[in-house]
């Protein structure tokens, strides 16, 4: 499953003719590296498909391209984004005979699929519906639990995608609170946390196969509360259903989700012990039960746990289950497997002194360790004369999901961290553009927000030393256009620069070029943060980089500037 949430720059529109040869070609490069690719979300992530209620041409046009390339067996899911406001983005394909035609699975995110999606994704002969971005990790696991059952349940859903299942990045970045269900914040110590949502997928997928049905008739609302959705084998002999009985009190209080899904907030839930009867099929003989208190939260040890199995009597078996309880019971008495594992590496501070060479030998292509791109592409690249560098390779912005950081910016470190000083040996190519925009590289540090407009619109942040080709520095907050703390002339360069920043605890900053020391000043705006590198759409070349603990000795007065 492939989604766009950036283009290149070049391709200008989400919409444009470019932008469907973009994805056509990047299935191209999938099929080329063995990966096989089934479907794909045909908007920029919850950006309309249509430019207009009146012209979703795009959506054909994404077809044709892939059918142009070979891509006849990928299908298209549509519009990969929320339902309202109205006109909703499914509703304008909907009223396209052609752009209809193109779509070959509704795609909705997030749970609206509770009583709000459109009453002709449910009717006979209807696409397939999925929920194409759940977000239900965010609100906790025990919404989780139930939310995976009543999908089918309530809209017929078949399809339910929870994303990431592994996430790596640092701490306080965005989404970083999306706990589906594992994550790693320290790459230097391999530690990581696997969260119980894991389990609430497990109650579904490890009894499943591909191929599997729903079976409508066996998926429903409880009378007392709670749901049952059951799936059945192609041939009728297994099935695995699975119960909740998760209860009103325990759904989350989220103000955003109140005002976007308004309809129905938590209907038909539990509020006593349920008693349910499942008939199985003919020839099934015991069936074998895996519970889950969802009440025990965080705590691994009250999940999916294999129960004893029941025997049938006259054809059908009967649970008595408490509220809170996720459970399957299936046919299957050899799936499932909880499985036992160590504890995870533990949590270490970053490894300072902290040191790359770039020139060394390395891998082509990557992304140096424990650097993390917000903006920009920085690589590991052969780039004569000047040998093997780190280097920015986006030439302009990107048509970005969301806002972001003005210019390329990539973080390295501890977002705690105060008293330390990034240094890096810095280049500006000459060059043969021709534009006028000013050209620089920089390096920072105290960065403590991506600059990412999502989650409570994080600014650019951090304080950085800019050096452009003609000389000029300044110091300044913020990568994009924070204010200027002081600023001045180099002697043009025409080789490598050595740069570093000094921070202390205390608010002194002190910026070093080719060993002068430049700035030495006091700013306490910003306290602490991540060491970044960065610069302007422009060739920006790095040949090393190292982060070291300092103390609180003064360094000498800088001259005048």
């Amino acid at each position: 499953y492939g989604l766009a949430w950036t283009y290149p720059g070049w391709v200008q529109s989400a919409y444009s003719r470019e932008a469907a040869d973009y994805i056509a070609t990047w299935l191209d490069g999938a099929r080329q590296n063995n990966v096989s690719v089934s479907y794909i979300g045909l908007s920029q992530n919850e950006r309309p498909p249509c430019a207009t209620p009146s012209s979703c041409d795009s959506v054909m046009a994404a077809r044709k391209a892939f059918d142009a390339h070979g891509h006849k067996q990928v299908k298209i899911v549509a519009p990969d984004a929320f339902q309202s406001p109205l006109p909703s983005d499914a509703e304008m394909i909907h009223n396209s005979q052609a752009a209809s035609e193109a779509v070959d699975i509704w795609g909705i995110h997030a749970d609206e699929l509770y009583g709000s999606v459109e009453p002709w994704m449910t009717q006979p002969g209807a696409k397939p519906l999925w929920n194409s971005e759940n977000e239900a990790g965010y609100m906790g696991v025990r919404f989780l639990a139930r939310a995976l059952v009543r999908a089918y349940v309530m809209t017929n859903a078949t399809g339910f995608i929870s994303w990431p299942l592994t996430n790596g990045a640092f701490e306080h970045l965005p989404f970083m609170d999306n706990i589906l269900p594992s994550h790693a914040t320290q790459p230097w110590s391999g530690a990581y946390n696997i969260s119980t949502h894991i389990w609430a997928f497990a109650h579904h997928t490890q009894f499943t196969q591909p191929g599997w049905l729903f079976d409508r008739a066996a998926s429903r609302l409880l009378d007392g509360g709670g749901s049952v959705v059951t799936r059945r084998s192609p041939d009728g002999t297994h099935f695995a259903a699975v119960i909740e009985t998760v209860p009103c009190e325990d759904m989350p209080v989220c103000a955003t989700c109140d005002i976007r899904f308004p309809p129905v907030k938590c209907p038909n839930a539990t509020s006593a012990p349920q008693i349910v009867t499942i008939k199985v099929p003919t020839g099934v003989n015991a069936v074998a039960v895996w519970e889950s208190d969802t009440r025990s939260d965080s705590d691994h040890s009250g999940w999916f746990l294999r129960r004893a199995d029941l025997e049938p009597s006259s054809g059908a078996v009967t649970l008595s289950l408490p509220v809170g309880r996720l459970v399957t019971v299936t046919s299957q008495l050899n799936k499932g497997n909880k499985g036992k594992y160590g504890p995870p590496p533990a949590p270490a501070p970053f490894p300072v002194p902290y040191s790359v060479n770039f020139s060394q030998p390395s891998v082509l292509g990557s992304i140096p360790k424990f650097f993390l791109d917000q903006r920009g592409v920085f690589e590991v690249v052969d780039r004569p004369p000047y040998g093997r560098v780190l280097r920015q390779q986006a030439p302009e912005p990107e048509v970005v999901w969301i806002p972001g950081p003005t210019s390329p910016i990539t973080i390295i470190g501890e977002w705690s961290a105060q008293s330390y000083r990034v240094s890096a040996t810095v280049l500006l190519p000459p060059s043969s553009s021709g534009d006028n925009e000013e050209r620089f590289i920089a390096i920072g540090g105290l960065v403590t927000s991506s600059g990412i407009a999502v989650n409570g619109n994080q600014p650019d942040s951090g304080i950085f030393l800019r050096i452009s080709d003609g000389g000029n520095w300044r110091l300044q907050r913020a990568h994009g256009s924070g204010a200027t703390l002081c600023n001045g002339t180099l002697p043009l360069a025409k080789s490598w620069r050595d740069v570093s920043l000094e921070f202390k605890a205390d608010g002194r900053i002190t910026a070093v070029v080719d060993g002068s020391v430049i700035a030495n000043v006091h700013d306490g705006y910003y306290r602490n943060g991540w060491a970044a590198l960065g610069c302007g759409w422009n060739e920006c070349l790095y040949q090393t980089f190292r982060i070291e603990a300092v103390g609180d000795k003064a360094l000498p007065k800088p001259g005048a500037h």
